[in-house]
Order: C-alpha cells, then sequence, then structure tokens
C-alpha cells in the first residue's frame, strides 16, 4: 500500500499540471498576452479604466486610439431627456468589460498630452470598437477614427447607448469647457 501512494502523489500532480496548462491554452486572453510579449512594440497588462477612452495598462497612460468617449464629468440625457453622468457611466461599463483580463495594446503614437495612443483589445475585442458600435463612444473626429464610422452609423441608427438620447460630442463638450 505504502509503495502504491509513493507513486500515485506524482503522477496526481503531474496530471493536475496537464489539467492547468490546458485550460489556460484555451483562454483567448493568454494568446494576446504571449502574442504582445513577442511582438516589440504591443504591451500588455492588467488595466485600469481612467475614463470612457483612457486606461492605465500596467502603470502606462493609454488613450484608445479611434473612439472619443464623453468625458468624466460630461452629463448627457437619456431616452426620456434626464441628465444622467454619461460619462461616468461609459467608464463603469470599460470596467465591466475589462474586468480582471489582461489588455493587449499596439502603440500608434502619442496624443497632445503625450499618452501612448494605442489599439487595444481584451479577449480579443478591440476596446475602440466594442465603445463605438455599443454607442459608448463616436468615432474619433480625426483620421484615426475612419475605421469605426461604419459601427458608429449603426449605432446611432439603432439608437443605441447615448444614441438614445441626446448628448454632446465629447470633442464640443471639451470646446465649450476649455475655450
Amino acid at each position: 500500500m505504502r509503495r502504491a501512494a509513493g507513486w500515485l502523489l506524482p503522477v496526481g500532480a503531474a496530471a493536475l499540471v496537464v489539467a492547468v496548462a490546458t485550460a489556460l491554452l484555451r483562454l483567448p486572453w493568454l494568446e494576446d498576452a504571449i502574442e504582445a510579449m513577442f511582438d516589440s512594440g504591443s504591451f500588455a497588462g492588467a488595466a485600469v479604466a481612467i475614463d470612457g477612452d483612457t486606461l492605465d495598462v500596467g502603470g502606462r497612460r493609454v488613450r484608445l486610439a479611434g473612439s472619443d468617449a464623453p468625458e468624466l464629468a460630461q452629463s448627457c440625457a437619456d431616452a426620456a431627456g434626464l441628465s444622467r453622468p454619461c460619462g461616468r457611466q461609459v467608464r463603469a461599463a470599460l470596467a465591466d468589460f475589462i474586468g480582471a483580463d489582461v489588455v493587449t495594446c499596439r502603440p500608434a503614437g502619442r496624443d497632445r498630452f503625450d499618452r501612448v495612443l494605442a489599439a487595444c483589445a481584451v479577449r480579443g475585442r478591440d476596446l475602440s470598437a466594442w465603445l463605438v458600435s455599443g454607442g459608448l463612444a463616436v468615432a474619433y473626429a480625426g483620421p484615426g477614427g475612419d475605421p469605426f464610422r461604419a459601427a458608429a452609423a449603426v449605432a446611432r441608427a439603432a439608437g443605441t447607448g447615448l444614441w438614445a438620447g441626446g448628448f454632446d460630442r465629447p470633442e464640443t463638450w471639451r470646446r465649450r469647457r476649455d475655450p
């Protein structure tokens, strides 16, 4: 009996390692993180939503390329015309969508505030595309927003998210606040 127990523990431990490794290999975030390690310009890490289009990814301030979300202090009207804190709501939705998963970013330059401008994804899903298609952000007014214009038009036509009520485009809201 003692002899059987002597080999059972190492076999059980090896089976557990194989089961955990197999489970990890099926997780999409792991594939993104591994890809980021080998792409010298990319980086990945845990993320905190600073506002609707800005993240802290592993200590780096990152502005999501191509989308423009309401500013944190911005309010919007809902379908009934009532004011709601849409800037805070979009940040909360982005934080919930990311959860505890790894965010992978591919830098595309820097913005005027010297933040890293990047295309970022979680679980293989581009965050700007998710925001714009859900009506939580608009396509950026500059050339960086081009890939998201069709998704923005669909969200607007469907009255999704911000488009369900009234709101100032984030760029317009910023201009009014900081002339």
